[in-house]
């Protein structure tokens, strides 16, 4: 079985700086935490200012200021097998934020304008209470609202073909295809106004990358890690395992998101 999923973000206005937003952020803005375990709010804009704080992975803050720069460790170079894997740095600023009636400086590089990917409850028979990551396009839907366009090609029986494609258009310009038949399948993803970190955080979420590639009690065959960067535009991962790999790529105006599994 091949499964292929395909994540494009275009974005609007380019930047030199791949972490920062290609959209320009704005004092009255609103972003969300996309940080899984909360992101600290600190009396001033630096790592060792008191933690006033911390707010939970999905909060809304709205910006007040944007000051600075900073990196901070996303993923650690690692050693599996002999080999060694690069790690890299999630670039940012330190953002004065108000989050509820607090107002304090916190990171940029875990702020988007995209609302989080969230966990819903797994409703089937065989679910026992589990939960799981929503779909791409459920997720769209929650965050931008129904598709002004809909378009469905369905399988037929002569000839006989299980192909099938979903389009789907917003009207702030979001774009969702989905299309595959039995053994693989692609789903690609346009939005306005992301950066390569938000590329990151996406990833992150839908494949719970940084918990996995922390969990030194995974084997090195499954273990998930960068094998490749180019701290400008590029970033490459294996996702784990028999064949897995995901592209985050910056082409002009472009951000890609590639996904590919194979089993």
């Amino acid at each position: 079985m091949k499964t292929l999923l395909v994540v494009l973000l275009i974005c609007g206005t380019v930047s030199e700086n791949f972490g920062q937003h290609w959209n320009v952020i704005s004092p009255g803005d609103q972003l969300y935490v996309w940080a899984k375990s909360g992101l600290r709010l600190r009396k001033e804009g630096n790592p060792e200012s008191p933690v006033m704080v911390t707010m939970p992975f999905g909060a809304q803050v709205i910006i007040i200021d944007t000051d600075g720069s900073d990196l901070i460790e996303a993923v650690r170079s690692i050693t599996l097998s002999g080999k060694t894997y690069p790690g890299f740095d999630l670039p940012g600023g330190w953002y004065k934020i108000k989050f509820k009636s607090f107002e304090g400086y916190a990171f940029s590089g875990y702020l988007s304008k995209l609302p989080p990917l969230q966990e819903v409850p797994d409703t089937s028979e065989s679910g026992q209470g589990q939960r799981y990551i929503e779909s791409i396009w459920k997720w769209a839907e929650r965050s931008f609202g129904k598709p002004d366009t809909l378009e469905y090609t369905k399988p037929t029986q002569v000839p006989p073909s299980d192909y099938h494609k979903m389009t789907l258009k917003y009207s702030n310009g979001a774009l969702i295809i989905m299309e595959g038949e039995t053994g693989s399948s692609t789903t690609q993803v346009s939005l306005l106004n992301c950066s390569l970190n938000e590329g990151f955080l996406f990833f992150d979420r839908l494949f719970d990358f940084t918990s996995n590639y922390a969990n030194s009690s995974v084997e090195p065959y499954e273990r998930m890690r960068l094998i490749d960067k180019n701290e400008q535009d590029y970033l490459r991962f294996w996702i784990g395992g028999p064949k897995g790999e995901c592209e985050i790529k910056r082409i002009g105006f472009l951000l890609s998101i590639y996904f590919w599994v194979s089993c």
